[in-house]
């Protein structure tokens, strides 16, 4: 007999904890982006740029950051005007992680 499933477990939850946050505004951009993050336990943050071609165009953040609030702003220099992908890696003290990709973009 096969065993009938009867509900479906929210995997996302038990990777990290559902406090964690990001928002990037103004999005589309002219000269500068705020990137706010919150984390809900300490946690080592990774933030890099990517262009649509998959190349890494810039390395935000790279560092362990304590529980709360963090903000960084993105000025993107001489880079063309186009869309973006903002990658964004979460490893909590326990080995657990959260990656996930925002798209942005740049208007000059």
């Amino acid at each position: 007999m096969t065993p009938v499933v009867t509900s479906i477990k929210d995997q996302k939850s038990e990777i990290f904890p559902k406090d964690f946050e990001i928002n990037v505004y103004p999005n589309p951009f002219n000269s500068t982006t705020n990137i706010n993050v919150f984390l809900p336990i300490d946690s080592f943050l990774k933030i890099e740029i990517y262009n649509l071609l998959g190349q890494k165009i810039h390395n935000l953040v790279d560092e362990k950051l304590t529980q709360g609030s963090h903000k960084f702003l993105f000025s993107p220099g001489a880079i063309a005007s186009g869309v973006y992908i903002l990658k964004v890696e979460v490893t909590s003290k326990d080995e657990k992680n959260l990656k996930l990709m925002r798209k942005i973009v740049l208007i000059k």
